[in-house]
């Protein structure tokens, strides 16, 4: 989400935009988006896994292998490890009735323990669930956040004590259910991310996730559990051998005053009847009547931007609309409610649009106003009191991703770079295939528009060096000045692979990415610039996927079989999850997100560094989800 323009940095205007994305720094606006965002409902792991398994391949002669789609009178069909030879997948799915008895015990849901014993071993041991040394890392009055010692090893973490059969379980688990007593609203996650076969055991690691409510406060476990495996005693079916804890963290809520952050865009859109019966009826309603609506545009990655487009004082409101329903401009009222103003405004496009950007493009003092569409990315004028006039329609890039602003050459005017997904010309057909899935190269190309002043804007993507390796991609670009030289630098989050920065050289761009350690092959969604340890150095937060199918899966030695060990580390890592780099000053960067916590931030989109709570150091906020209907497989 992007926010105005007004910045302490004469370079820079902090000011991005992407449809996927919370990048504002208002929890205002957080909550209106939150009360409206409609999740994407396509997969991309699914393909992928069932490309690499061999299911519906087919290649000609000389030609990338491609996915063959089934009849569209076919029934959808179940993948079958078994049939595949991947028996560490088969062995997932026959572990599952041992993972939903443990998730009903600490639910308090399981009836007895018959179930339970079944899925254990006669000689069963346990860890502590919650270990006895857990350290306090911090508190304020909003949590106290405690965790295991940094420096303990997994080895240290296997059980030790002699109790063994349902007896372990029982002595282990004690002081977890023991502060889960009294809660309700109770939820746990338990999944399986590694799997590793042995002769006579499997060793795999699994995600714990667990939560609840008491007294109005709140409780969250997360955890990493090391579970041993043994064939078991029927069958072949296996059965739990033991359970180490490699991780531990716990986080109370202090306040007895409710959550920090509560939902109020239906207080600010209580005169809105656009609120009650488009945004709250859902994508799915549209899609039934609106045929424009139908393709890709339901992935519902339209965007937002935040700016006083009235002049008051206040920051209001733009939402951008998919296809056939217009763009929405709300001015915030000093009550806190938002009036929408869009077709008086002049700016309640019907056009497809994914992304918006309030910014000063004629340093007349207002916002003006930048705003993809599907047709072409077009600029408006403000005249100070909320009215705007287009002024430019950029044609020759449709369908922009994302938007972000800055003076990268310093002559006191904004330019504006824009980021391009896919390669087609009419963004309503199906997207291409990313060619190479782990590294592609065959996506659209950005562009970078000179302010020339006057409202005369020109392509200067070629001339200033951002048009080499301008194929990747791209969803998310941010500008920052991360060398401390005095000018504004640019990363770009891409899609399928690897990331770039573009290191500026008075007006000319390098990039650096490699060098610099942030080539971050992945899936990159956002892109977040923040000091996190207060050194005067920009370090940076990047938005990825974490996948714990991706991850178990791509461990496997039958995962592309035949390729070099470096394309198999670069698709384990497109499920592997965020990365934050700090910046070393010396024009490196070192991943620190697993030392930090937030390298699992789920299938993330968007993240926002900020301060939540005033005390002077950036905090993280990570919109994630996926798909929001029941889904049976394990994405």
């Amino acid at each position: 989400m992007s926010q105005s323009t007004k910045s302490s940095s004469p370079v820079l205007a902090k000011a991005t935009m992407r449809g996927r994305t919370f990048r504002g720094r208002q929890v205002f606006v957080t909550c209106c988006l939150l009360a409206i965002a409609i999740a994407a409902l396509v997969s991309y792991w699914t393909p992928l896994i069932k490309l690499e398994a061999g299911h519906g391949v087919t290649a000609g002669a000389g030609r990338e292998a491609t996915l063959a789609q089934p009849p569209p009178s076919a029934p959808p069909v179940e993948d079958d490890p078994t049939a595949d030879g991947w028996d560490t997948e088969a062995f997932h799915l026959a572990v599952q009735p041992c993972l939903k008895a443990l998730k009903a015990c600490l639910l308090g849901t399981l009836s007895n323990d018959t179930d339970l014993q079944a899925v254990l071993s006669k000689r069963f041991t346990c860890q502590p669930l919650r270990p006895t040394d857990l350290a306090e890392v911090y508190r304020d009055s909003s949590f106290t956040v405690r965790r295991v010692p940094k420096g303990r090893t997994s080895q240290q973490q296997l059980p030790t004590e002699s109790a063994v059969g349902l007896a372990a379980w029982k002595n282990a688990s004690q002081g977890l259910l023991g502060i889960l007593a009294g809660t309700t609203d109770r939820h746990v996650g338990l999944k399986i991310f590694t799997l590793q076969r042995q002769e006579q055991q499997t060793l795999s690691r699994a995600q714990l996730e667990l939560s609840g409510q008491k007294a109005g406060q709140r409780l969250q476990i997360k955890a990493v559990w090391l579970l041993r495996w043994h064939s078991g005693r029927v069958g072949g079916q296996p059965v739990l051998a033991s359970i180490g804890v490699d991780d531990y963290e716990e986080t109370d809520a202090l306040s007895s005053n409710g959550p920090l952050f509560v939902d109020r865009a239906a207080c600010a859109f209580a005169n809105s009847a656009i609120y009650r019966n488009q945004f709250l009826v859902g994508l799915d309603r549209w899609l039934e009547q609106i045929p424009a609506l139908a393709g890709p545009v339901r992935w519902g990655d339209q965007g937002a931007a935040l700016g006083d487009a009235n002049g008051d004082g206040l920051d209001d409101l733009y939402l951008c609309e998919p296809a056939s329903l217009p763009n929405r401009l709300f001015l915030r009222q000093p009550d806190g409610t938002l009036h929408e103003v869009s077709a008086a405004a002049g700016v309640d496009w019907l056009n497809h649009s994914r992304s918006a950007l309030f910014l000063d493009l004629d340093n007349d003092g207002d916002q003006d106003l930048a705003v993809s569409l599907k047709s072409a990315l077009v600029l408006a004028e403000n005249d100070g009191q909320g009215k705007f006039t287009l002024r430019v329609r950029w044609q020759s890039l449709p369908d922009a991703h994302s938007l972000a602003a800055a003076d990268y050459d310093q002559d006191g005017r904004l330019d504006l770079f824009a980021c391009a997904y896919h390669s087609k010309d009419d963004p309503s057909e199906v997207y291409p295939l990313p060619i190479p899935y782990q590294d592609a190269t065959n996506g659209g190309a950005n562009l970078l528009l000179h302010n020339e002043g006057a409202w005369k804007f020109r392509d200067v993507t070629e001339q200033t060096g951002l048009g080499r390796e301008n194929n990747r991609w791209s969803l998310a670009a941010s500008w920052e000045d991360y060398d401390n030289d005095g000018d504004a630098d640019l990363y770009i989050a891409n899609d399928f692979g690897r990331n770039q920065l573009f290191r500026n050289h008075g007006g000319t761009f390098t990039n650096v990415a490699a060098e610099a350690g942030v080539e971050d092959v992945g899936s990159g969604m956002s892109v977040a610039w923040g000091d996190i340890n207060h050194d005067g150095w920009m370090d940076i937060y990047v938005s990825n996927m974490f996948s714990t199918a991706g991850g178990r899966i791509t461990s496997q030695a039958k995962f592309r079989p035949g390729h070099d060990r470096r394309d198999r580390q670069q698709f384990a890592r497109m499920a592997a999850g965020n990365s934050l780099f700090e910046n070393q000053a010396d024009g490196t960067f070192r991943n620190v997100a697993a030392e930090a916590s937030v390298q699992q931030a789920r299938w993330a989109w968007g993240a926002s560094l900020v301060d939540l709570n005033n005390d002077s150091w950036d905090d993280l906020v990570v919109a994630n989800g996926f798909i929001t209907r029941k889904d049976l497989h394990d994405l």
